[in-house]
């Protein structure tokens, strides 16, 4: 059995799972490998190998599972934005003098 055809097996049995969690998935050459949250699909872009397909595909796959566990979904984007807001600070800290403490 050729690895294509394993690759391909792998992008139908990925693809059946998450149609069962009420998600799509599009094979296009158009976006980025992502998952849309909006529109329930993840798109993985077809002009890299199948391989490279099936990885992509199992990362978004990833990102859908911690989505559908609501909790661990906004867990994550709360640390998130408080990294966010941390890197903000440490940049203003490092490359600004601040003139009192409340500034820090």
């Amino acid at each position: 059995m050729s690895y294509d055809i394993v690759h391909e097996k792998s992008i139908e049995i990925l693809t059946d799972w998450v149609e069962k969690k009420n998600h799509s998935v599009e094979l296009q050459n158009q976006l980025p490998d992502q998952l849309s949250y909006e529109d329930k699909t993840i798109y993985i872009h077809t002009r890299q190998g199948l391989e490279s397909q099936v990885y992509s595909l199992l990362h978004e796959c990833g990102h859908l599972l911690i989505y559908l566990d609501n909790k661990s979904f906004e867990q994550l984007y709360v640390v998130e934005k408080v990294v966010e807001k941390s890197s903000q600070l440490n940049y203003k800290w490092w490359h600004e003098e601040p003139k009192t403490l409340d500034e820090i």
